[in-house]
């Protein structure tokens, strides 16, 4: 039996793509308050423990639920009383938002927002001067009560790197959030 060369492939042309001179684009991650949901909850949580207040118990491990656009966690105090936090898809947190609709016990509602607000301003601000954040706190919180029947009821104020603002409504109850600055 007479053995059949096997046939050698044909070298084939490679085409090189064009390489582009064009100098390559920074990718900017999105803007976010500087730190994971997790280290949020343990400053937080060691805020919450310095300032020795026991009427609000500290935060639990969040469970970030996978979004489309940004990922997000929510955590319940009550039925009068909630933050949302939105994260981007590097894992950084990028807003909180907590939303105070009081009906039962207003005057109790209203405290435990000022704690829970006031704690994660100064905690998603560590840089930032306790007593500035503290009395824009107020003042932002004060403004959007007083303007409860006036049809823009939106205030912010800016501090270091941090937007902090609020808006409220009889029908949407009383918002906060803490967000970056955006460029």
């Amino acid at each position: 039996a007479e053995s059949i060369p096997e046939k050698i492939a044909e070298p084939q042309a490679v085409v090189i793509p064009e390489v582009s001179t064009e100098p390559l684009k920074e990718i900017k991650a999105e803007a976010n308050l500087g730190m994971t949901p997790e280290e949020f909850r343990k400053q937080f949580n060691k805020r919450l423990n310095d300032l020795d207040i026991t009427s609000i118990r500290p935060l639990a491990e969040f469970s970030v639920k996978n979004g489309d656009v940004r990922d997000v966690f929510q955590v319940l105090f009550s039925d009068e009383l909630s933050l949302t936090g939105t994260v981007n898809k590097d894992g950084m947190l990028r807003e909180l938002t907590f939303i105070v609709l009081p009906k039962e016990n207003p005057e109790k509602v209203m405290m435990d927002a000022l704690i829970l607000i006031g704690t994660s301003s100064n905690a998603a601000n560590a840089n930032g001067n306790k007593e500035q954040i503290g009395k824009a706190v107020t003042d932002l919180i004060t403004k959007a009560l007083n303007g409860l029947d006036n049809e823009k009821n939106d205030h912010s104020q800016v501090i270091g790197n941090v937007k902090y603002y609020s808006l409220a409504s009889k029908y949407t109850g009383l918002w906060f959030g803490i967000s970056p600055v955006e460029e």
